[in-house]
């Protein structure tokens, strides 16, 4: 059988839409059906977990649960019942077992049905993985939502989940970057990477040597923004008047003096400098 292509799979789900959303199945102006509208149909995973568990029956036995009459397979069988049973979907276990499981007795079905009447809600993944020994591999084939794994946990299936996912997503950046004919992270590596190419090998000196010559400061650049700023070197300005020394600036008064002596010129003045208080009056 052909498989349908992307665009006919995005019609058939567009013309699906529009019917349930209109009430009514067409093509062109013809009216071939009328069809339930979306409000009248709501998602059960009761209905769902019913559905995958018939999957599991038909890829390990076909059409039907097998007759574990002289047998000793007698639980494994009747483990899909029980697994139905406490799925808690509203349908009836006698219908459903006339399709799947034919040859269960009343008596059996019965004892069945009471001893998960008396549960409230379904059975968790993982109990219902265990009690139809659903594996990992098995799960993953099928694509299975509402049952678990026997020999992986829940969080291990998130963890591995987690894993697939990154390396999905590095793998999909991959070929964008090379579609984008940008280089990947082991090329540009490769060629800009100290700790692969080793410049200080081809300088002839150490690698702490070589680090240390290349952080070595470099005369700045100097930028003159307008007219007004000029060099601090330029040969134009007056040249300035040579320092006087301090001993000739104390001795003309200019500076003041050290510590408990007064400048000249105020000799008079009360001591200062080192924190002592006058006595009476300066002399």
């Amino acid at each position: 059988m052909k498989k349908a292509t992307k665009e006919q799979v995005r019609l058939k789900h567009r013309s699906r839409r529009k019917a349930i959303s209109s009430g009514q199945s067409t093509i062109g102006n013809c009216v071939l059906a009328t069809v339930d509208k979306a409000g009248s149909w709501k998602f059960q995973i009761q209905i769902q977990r019913m559905r995958e568990i018939e999957n599991v029956i038909e890829h390990r036995h076909g059409t039907i649960i097998p007759d574990p009459e002289d047998t000793d397979d007698r639980s494994t069988c009747l483990a899909y019942v029980e697994a139905a049973a406490y799925t808690a979907s509203g349908q009836r276990m006698t219908d459903w077992c006339a399709r799947w499981a034919p040859w269960i007795s009343s008596d059996d079905l019965n004892a069945i049905v009471e001893r998960c009447r008396t549960r409230k809600k379904m059975l968790r993944p993982d109990d219902v993985a265990k009690l139809i020994s659903v594996t990992f591999a098995e799960r993953s084939k099928l694509g299975l939502k509402t049952i678990g794994a026997c020999d992986m946990t829940e969080a291990a299936r998130r963890a591995l989940a987690k894993q697939i996912k990154r390396a999905n997503d590095r793998e999909r950046q991959k070929v964008k970057r090379e579609s984008a004919g940008r280089k990947g992270r082991e090329s540009w590596l490769e060629e800009n990477s100290l700790s692969r190419t080793k410049p200080w090998d081809a300088a002839g000196v150490s690698r702490a040597t070589w680090y240390r010559m290349t952080r070595e400061t470099v005369p700045s650049l100097i930028v003159q923004m307008n007219n007004g700023d000029t060099p601090v070197s330029n040969t134009g300005l007056p040249p300035t008047p040579p320092r006087i020394q301090i001993h000739q600036d104390r001795v003309a008064g200019l500076i003041g003096g050290l510590g408990h002596h007064a400048p000249a010129g105020l000799q008079g003045a009360a001591p200062h400098g080192i924190g002592e208080k006058p006595n009476g009056r300066a002399a």
